[in-house]
């Protein structure tokens, strides 16, 4: 075994280091908060589910690396509606001549079991497939329903998602189209944020996303105009003759066993239309369909159902085709979700073998969803050769800080570290335990083999005598823990250090800066904790920009830092902000005043207050920049933080909390046309609807300073 060790924090710090075009942007793909998944078969056909209700149903899929699951409901069996009055009304449980059965109050145990276990959810509307969108009883009944279960969850935290319908089996898309945004229209009056997955239409099928470029091929998919909280469902099942082969419910099974490679026939020789293809070729032809469509629009998608049947397929055939779909969608930042988990012990479309928490996934299917590793609960210490040990003897707080995500560095000048040890180029086959052996989630920043890597670690609780082990070198690593190494107050971190747009948001809001004003911005430079932008001299209406989230203000409590790197000040110059034009849709603003930083507050949009605390960055070095305020106190509310240390605290007029606007969220500048950019490099931007403590924010600045 390889030994290392790094001390942390050990000299009280981690170890080192006027006119305006239009925005410049790059194609707005919202990274969603989750990727792998798996989906039940649901309350939608007489079956028993009970197990469903099991804790250890969920907790057995977080084990071993996925991070939500897909229920489907049939909402009109749980449920009546007065076609009189428009109401539809929610069934707490179902009743016969033998027993009570399921209804809303089973659904919310699951719902809650999952979340509870660290899930998101998918509350699917399954079972419609017949939907008429031209009939307006049936219309009015599908909103009704989706305005009752919209209305009962409003308060649930935004890890549940709504699936509006699952595969309309029609070809009226304009109609299924409306039909939806009325539906999300009811929605959005009790569920402003909630993430809603959108059915384009005829089973979900890929090649309806064909008709949705620019024109004139437009409309086959309408989505809401400006609502940042949408995404389109697509389901893989093609070609159908590979994938349902030997399933008797389907029309016209294929009872012959056909490989990814058979060719298949249609028609006869003597029309001479016969036409030949294989599994593999249509896959990729409809994969391409997906992938223009996110090219053309923006717009997310989530394959959340796929998958072959396993009554006469060859499994590697099945491994190879579920690879080939997991393999593109976490290359596209497409969340993934077969079909099925578990149906009964001869499904031709499980996963697993079986429920519960010790239920594993089938061999094939695992080596289908997970090629080249191995799912998460399969971790042991022993299967990786080479460790550095990393300690924090020189954290000073007074207090433990739980789940803190501290900066790890790597480079061959580690006495005895080898890139070399790998397995990995890409540095896959790192992982990070506690003192005890347990994972505990990490975010590679930067990977570079032949220089220095930059590795974010969740650490449970930092204290002085905290230790971890960095772990490589593993043949056939594990799925990454799909926890986020920033808590759920952090509602953006943007890390700055990608060579061009976009720059990744790696906070649970996943609100990525995806476009930019002005011309010479320097991406992928130097920075303080690996790669920062550099904005320039002030004065070229420079800035990057996030769309507007809910998340990222409306809050009662808020903690902006940044690092800064300047030569000169620069009057009203932003570094973040959160608005759209000064008076206007306000919420708050770290800007460099000519003579110091500080920070600015709205309640109402249109006028602001400043915190009146003006921090002396040193010019010509990067400096760590913080103002935390909490609006439920009534003084000395108002904080501002350089370089770890507390600079001055203020009493701020901020009763009611951060204004909720809808502006851009800006880096390097105050609001678009805005032309006095700020004259400098900016590293590490966070946001949190938190008040970090000052332990929180000492240590925020330590671990980049020296790490």
């Amino acid at each position: 075994m390889n030994l290392k060790t790094i001390v942390i924090f050990a000299a009280l710090a981690l170890c080192a280091a006027q006119a305006l075009a239009a925005h410049t942007e790059v194609t707005k793909v919202p990274r969603l908060p989750f990727m792998r998944g798996m989906g039940f078969d649901g309350y939608y056909e007489s079956r028993n589910r009970t197990w469903m209700t099991q804790p250890g149903v969920y907790s057995g899929l977080v084990a071993k690396g996925f991070d939500h699951v897909r229920l489907p409901v049939d909402f009109r069996d749980y449920a009546t509606y007065d076609s009189s009055t428009g109401v539809a009304t929610l069934k707490e449980t179902t009743s016969s001549w033998w027993s009570t059965g399921p209804g809303f109050a089973t659904f919310d145990t699951i719902i809650d079991n999952a979340i509870d276990a660290g899930l998101y959810i998918v509350l699917d509307f399954h079972g419609w497939f017949k939907i008429d969108p031209t009939d307006a009883a049936s219309t009015n009944q599908f909103v009704a329903l989706w305005k009752a279960v919209a209305e009962r969850y409003q308060n649930y935290p935004n890890k549940l998602i709504f699936e509006l319908a699952n595969e309309p089996n029609t070809h009226d898309f304009g109609r299924i189209c409306t039909l939806q945004k009325n539906a999300i229209k009811e929605i959005r009056k009790t569920n402003p944020t909630r993430l809603i997955l959108f059915d384009p239409g005829d089973g979900s099928q890929p090649w309806v996303l064909t008709q949705c470029a620019t024109p004139p091929k437009t409309g086959w998919v309408s989505l809401p105009a400006n609502d940042n909280n949408i995404a389109v469902v697509v389901h893989e099942y093609s070609p159908g003759w590979f994938t349902h082969q030997g399933e008797t419910w389907v029309s016209n099974p294929n009872m012959t066993k056909t490989g990814i490679d058979q060719q298949y026939q249609t028609g006869t020789n003597a029309q001479g239309v016969a036409q030949y293809t294989t599994a593999r070729k249509t896959l990729k032809s409809e994969l391409k369909w997906c992938q223009q469509y996110l090219d053309a629009t923006g717009v997310p998608l989530v394959m959340d159902e796929f998958n072959v049947s396993s009554k006469l397929a060859d499994h590697g055939d099945i491994t190879e085709y579920l690879s080939m779909i997991t393999r593109w969608c976490e290359s596209n930042s497409v969340p993934w979700a077969p079909w099925i988990y578990y149906s009964d012990s001869s499904g031709g479309m499980n996963c697993f073998n079986g429920y519960g928490a010790n239920a594993s996934l089938l061999d094939y299917v695992e080596a289908g969803l997970f090629p080249d590793l191995k799912t998460t609960d399969k971790f042991s210490t022993g299967d990786y050769p080479h460790r550095v040990e990393i300690t924090f003897s020189g954290y000073t707080g007074s207090s433990a800080l739980a789940n803190f995500p501290v900066l790890v560095k790597f480079s061959e000048s580690l006495t005895g570290f080898h890139y070399s040890d790998f397995t990995r180029a890409d540095g896959f086959d790192l992982c990070f335990t506690d003192a005890n052996g347990n994972l505990i989630p990490h975010e590679i920043d930067t990977w570079n083999p032949s220089g220095v890597s930059t590795v974010w670690v969740k650490v449970p609780s930092l204290t002085a005598s905290t230790k971890i082990v960095a772990r490589y070198g593993c043949a056939k690593p594990i799925v990454p823990k799909v926890e986020s190494v920033w808590d759920s107050d952090y509602v953006g971190v943007w890390h700055m250090g990608e060579q061009k747009l976009p720059l990744a948001d790696s906070s649970n809001v996943s609100r990525d800066l995806t476009a930019a004003d002005g011309s010479g911005i320097g991406y992928g430079v130097a920075g303080v904790a690996g790669k920062s932008v550099d904005f320039g001299s002030a004065g070229g209406a420079r800035g990057l920009f996030a769309d507007d989230h809910a998340n990222l203000d409306g809050h009662a409590k808020l903690t902006v830092e940044a690092w800064t790197y300047q030569k000169a000040h620069g009057t009203n110059a932003g570094i973040v902000s959160k608005r759209k034009s000064a008076g206007s849709q306000m919420s708050y603003y770290m800007f460099d005043n000519g003579s110091g930083t500080t920070m600015s507050y709205s309640t109402n949009g249109s006028a602001s207050v400043s915190s009146d605390v003006y921090p002396q960055p040193v010019m010509g070095r990067w400096n760590h920049q913080a103002y935390s305020l909490d609006s439920t106190q009534a003084s000395s509310n108002s904080k501002g933080y350089l370089n770890g240390a507390l600079a001055a605290t203020k009493s701020v007029a901020c009763d009611g909390g951060i204004f909720a606007g809808t502006g851009e969220l800006c880096i390097g500048n105050l609001q678009s046309g805005n032309a006095a950019n700020f004259p400098g490099r900016i590293d590490e931007v966070r946001v949190s609807k938190c008040v970090r403590s000052a332990d929180w924010v000492k240590a925020s600045y330590d671990t980049v300073a020296n790490a």
